[in-house]
C-alpha cells in the first residue's frame, strides 16, 4: 500500500541519491531493523540528507523484523498506522539511542552532545537548526548559548579548512590558476564546480561548439579539457582526475558518444559517477547567480546554449580557486604583518595584488564570456 519505497541495498547512501528522492520530495522516513551496530553505522548517511535540507524521520522496527517481514504480516492500515504513530524526529531518535550508550560517564556525555551538535550544524535552514537547538537544550540539559558556540566552532574549522588546499606558482600569470596540492582535506571546496564540469563533459562531450581561428572544430570534451590542463586544475577528487584521463585517452578516436562511454565504463567507480551526474537534477552554482548567467535550468535547452553555458562553468572554478587563494593569501599577510617581517609583506602584497588582477578578470569574463 506503499507507492514510494526505496533501498540502498547494502550500500552506504550517497548525496546523489539523496538529491534523485528530493526531486520527489523532501519528506524522508528511514527504516531500520533492530540491529543497534547496524543503526550506529548509518548514522552518518542520515547527516548527509540533513544536510540537503530533506526532513527526516526514523522507524525503528521490532527485533527480528525487517521492512519486507514486517509488511508482509499486517494489512495495508495496520503498517500506516504503525508508521504514523511510532515514527519519530530523527534528532530525538539519535539522542536517545546515544544517551543510552553514555549513561552516566561524563566523557562519553560530552562526545554525545559534539556529535548532536555535528549533525544539527548540518542543517542548511537556520529556523530549523534553532528549533532543533532549542529542544537538543531541553533533552541534554546543556544551555543554548553553548549549542551555538559548539556549531559556530563547528563551522569555523571547516571555512578554515577550505582555505588550505593551495600551493603557490612562483611567477602566476593572468589565467594561470595554482594546481590544489594536497588531498588532505576532508571536504572539497570546490566540488559543485568540478562537478558540473564533469556533468557537461559526460552529457555533452562530444558537441561542437565553436570553431578557432584555423576553422578547427572544438567539441565541450576538446575545450574542457584543454581549459582545465593548462591551468592544472586538478581535483582533490581522484575520481575526477581519472575521469578527465580515460576521455583524454580515447577522446580522437571514439565512436560511441562521452555519455555512453562514461555510463557504460568497465572502472565500476567511473559507470557510477557518470551515473550520478547525469541524474541528478542540475543546480544553478551561486557564482550564476551572482553574475546573473543566462543559463537555462531546463536541461532540455542546455544543448543549445552550450557555447555559453561550457566557458562560463569552467570560468565559475577558475573564479572559485582564485578567491580562496586571495583570502589565504590575505591571512598569511595579515600573521607577517603582526610579527613585523616587513620584507616578507612586500612581497606577500605584490602577489596579492597580481592574483586581484586574476580574480577581476575572471570576473569580468564570467559576466560576458561567449565562445564564438
Amino acid at each position: 500500500g506503499i507507492q514510494n519505497v526505496v533501498s540502498s541495498s547494502g550500500t552506504a547512501l550517497t548525496v546523489d541519491q539523496i538529491r534523485l528522492i528530493g526531486r520527489f520530495t523532501k519528506n524522508m522516513t528511514i527504516i531500520y531493523d533492530g540491529d543497534a551496530a547496524g543503526i550506529k553505522a548509518s548514522l552518518r548517511g542520515i547527516d548527509l540528507v540533513l544536510s540537503e535540507g530533506m526532513n527526516v524521520k526514523v522507524l525503528l522496527l521490532p527485533d527480528g523484523e525487517d521492512p519486507d517481514s514486517f509488511a508482509k504480516n499486517r494489512t495495508e492500515e495496520e503498517l500506516k498506522n504503525y508508521i504514523n504513530t511510532h515514527q519519530t524526529d530523527f534528532i530525538k531518535f539519535k539522542t536517545a539511542l546515544l544517551m543510552e550508550e553514555a549513561q552516566n560517564d561524563p566523557i562519553k556525555r560530552a562526545q554525545l552532545i559534539q556529535d548532536i551538535v555535528r549533525t544539527i550544524s548540518t542543517i542548511p535552514d537556520s529556523i530549523i537548526r534553532a528549533v532543533y537547538i532549542k529542544e537538543c537544550s531541553v533533552l541534554l540539559k546543556v544551555e543554548e548559548a553553548v549549542l551555538y558556540a559548539e556549531i559556530l566552532k563547528i563551522k569555523q574549522n571547516i571555512q578554515g579548512a577550505e582555505a588550505r588546499v593551495f600551493t603557490p606558482r612562483a611567477a602566476p600569470q593572468l589565467t594561470v590558476v595554482p594546481q590544489v596540492a594536497s588531498a588532505d582535506t576532508h571536504q572539497n571546496p570546490f566540488d559543485l564546480e568540478e562537478r558540473e564540469v564533469l556533468r557537461l563533459l559526460v552529457k555533452y562531450g562530444e558537441h561542437i561548439i565553436h570553431k578557432d581561428v584555423n576553422d578547427q572544430n572544438w567539441s565541450v570534451g576538446q575545450y574542457i579539457l584543454n581549459e582545465l590542463r593548462q591551468d592544472d586544475l586538478l581535483s582533490i577528487n581522484p575520481n575526477y582526475n581519472k575521469m578527465l584521463d580515460l576521455y583524454e585517452a580515447v577522446m580522437d578516436k571514439m565512436e560511441q558518444t562521452a555519455l555512453k562511454f562514461f555510463v557504460n565504463n568497465q572502472d565500476i567507480e567511473v559507470s557510477q559517477l557518470a551515473s550520478d551526474l547525469v541524474g541528478r537534477e542540475y543546480v544553478l552554482s551561486k557564482i550564476h547567480e551572482k553574475f546573473g548567467a543566462t543559463i537555462k535550468e531546463d536541461a532540455i535547452k542546455e544543448d543549445a546554449i552550450l557555447h555559453e553555458l561550457v566557458p562560463k562553468t569552467v570560468l565559475e572554478l577558475k573564479w572559485k580557486k582564485v578567491k580562496v587563494l586571495l583570502e589565504e593569501k590575505r591571512r598569511e599577510m595579515q600573521k607577517i604583518q603582526e610579527l613585523g617581517n616587513h620584507d616578507d609583506v612586500m612581497t606577500l602584497m605584490q602577489e596579492v595584488f597580481t592574483w586581484q588582477q586574476v580574480f577581476s578578470h575572471i570576473s569580468k569574463e564570467l559576466g560576458s564570456r561567449t565562445v564564438s
